[in-house]
């Protein structure tokens, strides 16, 4: 519809009363008497009566003429105002499907981005894991070292204690022997 402030095309009828439709007497005095009517006065009066039947149809066509063209008017508004309404329409459609198509496309960025940090959650859970069972593995294997390395430790404690203990018998026999060579020189 547009913006300007437009005349009613039915501001411009003139009501018609009702009485206009009404058959007119032709004349308002009582016919008190009978005389022929002439030729001439016939010919009068259908030409007043169709005189003022063709001025009651002047002004039922300029009527009808002015309800046509208020009419055209309405149906002009109503298209323009149809084609507005079509085109708002368009654009809403457009802004719509442009809102979805971002929301989409933000959707799939924030369901790409979840994604990428679960598989890297995953990926450090992984490693975490990893890296304490190595570590627990390493602890056991330095833990199984040790042990070994310890008994390795006592077998050659056992021994050198073996050997010291044979070197002072030993030392001990030759003490003796020596003792005893001294004593028997």
């Amino acid at each position: 519809m547009s913006n300007k402030t437009e005349k009613c095309a039915f501001e411009n009828l003139t009501p018609i009363s009702s009485t206009a439709f009404q058959q007119e007497k032709p004349d308002s005095k009582p016919m008190t008497e009978a005389r022929p009517v002439t030729h001439y006065e016939l010919d009068a009066r259908l030409s007043a009566t169709e005189a003022r039947m063709d001025a009651r149809i002047d002004r039922i066509e300029a009527t009808v003429e002015v309800i046509r063209k208020g009419s055209e008017k309405i149906l002009r508004d109503n298209e323009n105002m149809r084609k507005e309404i079509r085109e708002e329409m368009k654009a809403i459609r457009t802004d719509v499907r442009a809102e979805t198509n971002s929301a989409k496309r933000e959707f799939r960025a924030i369901s790409f981005g979840l994604l990428l940090a679960m598989l890297t959650t995953v990926f450090a859970v992984m490693q975490i894991n990893s890296s304490l069972i190595s570590g627990t593995i390493s602890a056991v294997q330095h833990g199984i070292a040790t042990s070994e390395q310890a008994q390795d430790m006592r077998k050659m404690m056992e021994v050198t204690i073996s050997e010291v203990q044979d070197i002072r018998k030993e030392l001990a026999a030759a003490r003796s022997l020596k003792n005893q060579a001294a004593r028997n020189n």
